[in-house]
């Protein structure tokens, strides 16, 4: 029981000195006082923890604790195969044999007892079939159906929809076909009956998965300051891998693992036992995971609390276990002495009784009840009703559907008998009531159409459905409601619509005790006319309504748009009030402009329609994608006061064999999946100490739609007051359970008395933003995909945007039954918890903490303040919140809110951020928050999701420390770098001293090109991006201007011997140059003196950017040969380097020069003795010449010193040096390609 009251005063015991969780004396006694004198404010209320949900299951638990009216339906479009139906049989045989031991572990195990298999209405006949009474797809538990229509990699993964609170039911378990008989298919999510035990825990427990979903985090800080892989239980082993089997990386102040790394389980490891809500392929799986007090702490079942799973952050950190006791399978209390050991199977038969039922028809058939008493004239009730049935009739019914009509005020009326819709439309038609007039006698109503259907359907009338409508209360005697028995209902299903604020309170009843719907047309709506299509059409995508809503009778214009995924034809309904039809010009212009009106001229597909009889106008054409437009214009002036209704649906052709295709849902191709939407309330009966939700799905089958905009209206008792716009979610928050599950959630709390209150929910795509999410499933749920089969950075194909479209769904209700807590005038509601927070360690021990704002009542408003709380246990958050450290908002010692303001609370579903300051103490633990909010009064949430952070961080010391040490690493290395530079540039400024004397070859100059070291260099004016390209990778020689051609010879000749000196510009530190003389290759390599003709050249074959195309470089033509190339290297590497040109008779000499005066030869200038080589060490970082030298004495490439010092020296042939001799000086280890 939990006292709510509305105090004068505000405490806020987190700012009193050593607040830690125990509220001062003086704060008790204020308490106290306000609940003396002012009592009238106190409301005792108890509320469950989490929203409870109603679903159309009907399992029930016998004595000996088997499961009776189980339900799995086979979709109507999946190919009839009598091996599925024994391969069902099969597979839920070995289910029940190890759901048993799995959960009896107290001696309490379940099994399936009755199954009942509900056969597609067009499969052929068997004797084994029985004739189906209450069974429907709908109603089903599990649903054996194809794939998503977009799915691949994931499309036989077994999924509930569950898209409730925690420990409320989900709605169905989704089967493929390929999964029950292909072992293939079911292989990657592990043994069947481990994975259908899983989507049993969701299905039935209403627990959650406990390995983490995309969105979730995959490690958390555990109570020993250490990161842990999310998992339950932590006794599972295995490594840390990225996807790509590295090792991860880890954030380098609080350690944790990065965001791409991943837990891989180890398979052969037999430490755990469980959870089946863990990964359920794992081998040793066997059951549920438990709480420590239960288990003894035994590591192999015992629950992991802390870690962000769903099932913690839904479930408050409960274990599996303790979410099932609480459910009626199982006993409320467990004895934690003598515990059997896990699988302990008692005396028991726990293989499955299976009963195989079939329609037998394709349709069942539809009795529609109306009430004709006098309140019907009131309001043009009947009016509205007769148009809405005439909708019904001529539209909606299948052509093989089986229909009729009763009516009752005082007295009962067959108004026809059932008929075939296809064959007796008009007749039907006519059968409507005209009148209203008399009492009412429901009762009599309801056992008139019983009557219809015995007297038609003797033997087989099961599955039959009622469509009960009345605005009033029984004025006649019996029968009553309420004397009409179970047993003469069996087999009957009775939908309710309650017309007005004043009908019966009794047909809620009624329509639960048979599995009907409740339903609320009020005056002023069109919701009447999809609510019978909602109840006359099982498959929901057969018939679409775009919209549906009422309009003052004034000139208007209302576009719309079917969307491109909505169906064949589209229907137009203009319903008039009576006597206006004549007064009302109405046309609709189609997205390719066309107009249709009374008088347009309609194109082939298009019909216009006025039916005087309804005061209805109906336009049908084909449905065309994009954006239509409705005029309706009245020529009568005092009209504003009367109400109109508008309809627009959608429909899909029926097949040859009269069968409309059926849905995703119910198995259809993807080409004809039309987007959908279903509403439903969580409780059709409610007290407000209970907490209402409301639900929107809205998919293309099984496929949800996400960022979708959908409004609810809800209508409350009072008619005086407007309706109430509900804004519903699908982001995971609040009363939303999964984020972009196609199912749009809220609570309600806009209470306005006692009676009933309907909702009517208008869905938009919006262009470029609402999405088929085709990786998800409708309600989440999935079965985990086992990596090995199942890549997990395998995608499902792109989510792709669905365009704009409408959609319309109403008349859902609920009662509320509290005449005191219905009439709205008390604060009952507190904040509802959060579920999303999070921690992130910063620097100087701060913790940041962020999450999103909950509300003032529940999810809605803006709370008045939060309150954080610390520990360093997990239990002691779980099990005594209350008691554990407040975080304080001041810095007179930690921790304290730092950042962030806990008196001043974001509205409701904004992001929230503060930073606590943590203690300077660290260790082997970590620090662990939860959150409660509280509002204006002083109603507290529960307390939200734990996080957790360590505090045995890399400090902010070390971390300086390692980060000095890299930077003392790296100026070593650059000093070392620098010495090892510095040597190697004086040991060759050494070696070119050392050999100045024979090796000096002066720089020549021709015309555009320069000579350096007699290697002739491109035009100096050149980019000498180029040049510098050619040094860098390290190619032996740079290519000559080849436009000179022969006449180099002669010149180079005079100019070497004239010693006329060179301009060296930008390239006198050029040390290596390049050429690849395609034609010398063998010369180079088989003769003493080979031909070098300096206009064949070629750039090098493995040179990566070509400064101009080979016919520019080489004037003959020559190809860039790759193997010429390595040849001229191999020479190279024996020292055949610093080659001069040559004529074909051997090296060109420098001619003598003569004296003028008495032609005498002049002293000839020596030659130098040939380099070996040019160098090969790297490009030089300064000038080629040592200090104190000119370049001119010392231009000449010379061998490394090393090789120097293995020259063998030639003296002249005569020892004085005769100036007028010339000997050319040979290597005996080098090739002579040059002067010698």
């Amino acid at each position: 029981m939990i006292l709510f009251f509305q105090p004068t005063l505000k405490f806020n015991h987190s700012r009193m000195p050593g607040a830690m969780g125990t509220p001062p004396r003086f704060m008790i006694l204020s308490l106290v006082l306000i609940a003396l004198f002012d009592i009238r404010q106190i409301v005792a209320v108890t509320q469950p923890e989490f929203p409870e949900f109603s679903t159309p299951s009907r399992i029930t638990l016998s004595g000996n604790r088997g499961y009776r009216d189980v339900l799995i339906a086979i979709g109507d479009t999946v190919p009839e195969d009598d091996d599925l139906i024994e391969e069902i049989m099969e597979v839920f045989t070995e289910f029940s044999k190890f759901l048993h031991p799995a959960t009896n572990v107290y001696g309490n195990g379940v099994f399936f007892e009755e199954v009942s298999i509900l056969i597609p209405s067009d499969w052929s006949d068997d004797p084994r079939y029985v004739s189906r009474t209450w069974e429907t797809f709908e109603a089903s538990d599990v649903r054996v159906d194809n794939p998503p229509a977009n799915a691949l990699s994931n499309r036989n993964q077994p999924s509930t929809n569950k898209a409730t609170s925690c420990g409320a039911p989900g709605l169905f378990i989704h089967l493929t076909p390929d999964y029950i008989t292909d072992d293939a298919a079911a292989r990657p999510y592990g043994d069947r009956s481990r994975t259908l035990t899983h989507e049993w825990g969701h299905f039935r427990w209403g627990v959650f998965d406990e390995y983490p979903l995309p969105g979730d985090d995959h490690f958390y800080a555990t109570p020993m300051g250490t990161y842990e892989a999310t998992r339950c239980v932590s006794a599972i082993t295995g490594t840390n891998r990225n996807p790509d089997g590295s090792q991860c990386s880890l954030d380098p102040i609080s350690r944790q693992p990065d965001e791409d790394c991943r837990f891989i389980d180890d398979r052969r490891s037999e430490t755990y036992e469980a959870s089946l809500m863990y990964k359920q392929f794992l081998p040793e799986m066997r059951t549920f995971c438990d709480s420590e007090e239960v288990t003894g702490f035994r590591p192999s079942t015992t629950h992991n609390a802390l870690a962000p799973n769903q099932q913690n952050i839904q479930c408050a950190s409960r274990s599996i276990w303790e979410v099932m006791r609480n459910h009626s399978d199982f006993p409320s209390t467990v004895p934690t002495d003598s515990l059997p050991p896990i699988g302990a199977l008692p005396q028991v038969n726990v293989v499955p009784n299976f009963r195989l039922v079939k329609p037998r028809r394709s349709r069942d058939p539809i009795v529609l009840i109306l009430d004709t008493s006098g309140s019907m004239g009131a309001q043009q009730r009947l009016h509205v009703l007769r148009q809405a049935s005439f909708n019904l009739i001529t539209h909606v019914l299948h052509e093989d559907q089986l229909f009729a009509v009763v009516t009752f005020n005082h007295m009962t009326r067959v108004a026809i008998d059932l008929a075939v819709a296809g064959q007796d439309r008009r007749r039907l038609v006519d059968a409507l009531p005209k009148g209203a007039t008399g009492g009412t006698t429901i009762g009599g109503g309801i056992l008139e159409g019983v009557d219809v259907l015995k007297r038609n359907l003797p033997d087989s009338y099961s599955g039959a459905q009622m469509i009960l409508l009345t605005d009033g209360e029984e004025t006649v005697v019996q029968p009553f409601i309420r004397n009409v028995s179970d047993s003469e209902l069996a087999g009957i299903t009775v939908h309710t619509i309650a017309i007005g604020p004043d009908a019966t309170s009794e047909l809620e009843g009624v329509a639960t005790r048979t599995g009907g719907r409740t339903f609320e047309h009020s005056d002023r709506s069109a919701a009447l006319f999809n609510i019978f299509t909602q109840v006359a059409i099982r498959d929901v995508s057969d018939v679409i309504t775009i919209i549906s809503s009422p309009f003052n009778i004034q000139n208007f214009r209302r576009q719309f748009s079917p969307g491109a995924l909505s169906g064949d034809t589209i229907t137009i309904l203009i319903g008039l009030p009576l006597g206006f039809l004549s007064n009302t010009s109405v046309s609709v212009i189609k997205p390719n402009g066309d107009v249709i009106g009374k008088n347009s001229q309609p194109a082939m597909t298009d019909r216009f329609e006025e039916i005087p009889d309804f005061e209805l106008i109906q336009i049908y054409t084909d449905v065309m994608p994009g954006v239509w437009e409705i005029s309706v214009e009245f020529t009568l002036a005092d009209s504003q006061n009367l109400t109109g209704t508008m309809h627009v649906e959608t429909t899909r052709r029926q097949s040859s064999g009269g069968k409309a295709p059926t849905s995703g849902v119910n198995g259809v191709a993807p080409a004809a999946l039309p987007i959908g939407i279903d509403a439903r309330w969580g409780l059709p009966t409610i007290d407000p100490c209970q907490i209402q939700t409301v639900q929107v799905t809205v998919s293309q089958g099984y496929t949800p739609v996400s960022e979708a905009n959908v409004e609810v209206l809800v209508s409350r008792p009072n008619t005086t007051d407007p309706k109430v716009t509900l804004e519903v979610y699908d982001d995971g928050l609040g009363a939303d359970v999964r984020k972009d599950d196609g199912v749009y959630t809220a609570f309600f709390t806009d209470f306005k008395g006692e009676g009933r209150y309907n909702m009517e929910v208008s869905v938009t795509g919006k262009e470029g933003v609402t999405k088929l999410m085709n990786d998800n499933r409708v309600g989440g749920g999935p079965s985990a995909p086992d990596p090995e089969y199942i890549d997990d950075d395998s995608k499902q194909p792109s989510n792709q945007f669905t365009g704009a479209f409408n959609r319309f769904i109403g008349g859902s209700s609920f009662t509320c039954t509290n005449a005191e807590l219905c009439s709205g005038d008390k604060d009952i509601y507190p904040p509802y918890r959060i579920t999303d927070l999070r921690i992130t360690l910063k620097e100087n021990m701060t913790a940041e903490l962020t999450f999103t704002a909950t509300g003032d009542d529940l999810d809605r408003g803006t709370a008045s303040r939060y309150e954080i709380r610390v520990a360093k246990n997990i239990t002691d958050l779980v099990k005594r919140f209350d008691s554990t450290q407040v975080v304080g908002i001041t810095d007179s010692a930690p921790p304290f809110v730092s950042v962030g303001d806990l008196d001043a609370p974001q509205p409701s579903r904004q992001p929230e951020r503060f930073e606590v300051k943590l203690p300077d103490e660290v260790g082997e633990f970590s620090y662990i928050f939860g959150i409660v909010a509280v509002d204006d009064g002083g109603r507290r949430s529960r307390p939200s999701n734990f996080a957790s952070v360590t505090a045995n961080p890399v400090g902010p010391s070390l971390v300086l420390l390692i980060i000095l040490i890299i930077i003392a690493i790296l100026i070593i290395c650059l000093i070392l770098v620098l010495a090892i530079c510095l040597y190697r540039r004086r040991t060759k400024s050494e070696g070119d001293k050392d050999t100045e004397s024979t090796h000096h070859l002066p720089n020549y100059e021709h015309g555009n090109s320069q000579v350096k070291n007699g290697v002739i260099i491109e035009d100096p004016n050149a980019n000498n991006r180029e040049i510098n390209e050619a040094i860098d990778y390290n190619y032996p020689f740079v290519s000559v201007n080849p436009s000179t051609g022969p006449a180099v010879t002669s010149d180079y000749a005079d100019k070497f011997a004239g010693g006329v000196p060179v301009n060296h510009y930008a390239l006198q530190d050029a040390r290596k140059v390049y050429v690849a003389p395609s034609e010398i290759a063998e010369s180079i390599q088989g003769m003493r003196n080979p031909v070098f003709n300096i206009d064949d050249l070629a750039t090098p074959p493995d040179h990566p950017t070509p400064r101009r195309p080979i016919a520019e470089q080489s004037p003959s033509g020559l190809d860039d040969d790759k193997e010429d190339y390595e040849n001229v290297n191999a020479a190279r590497n024996r020292h055949v380097m610093n080659m001069m040109r040559g004529g074909p008779t051997g090296p060109i000499l420098p001619p003598k020069i003569m004296h003028e005066e008495d032609n005498t030869p002049k002293a000839p200038i020596r030659a130098p003795r040939p380099a070996a080589r040019p160098r090969t060490a790297g490009p030089s970082t300064g000038p080629r010449s040592a200090p104190g030298e000119s370049d001119d004495e010392h231009d000449y490439d010379e061998p490394p010193p090393t090789r120097i010092s293995q020259q063998p020296t030639q003296d002249d042939s005569d020892s004085d040096s005769d100036k007028n001799d010339y000997e050319p000086v040979l290597d005996p280890n080098l090739m002579p390609l040059g002067l010698a």
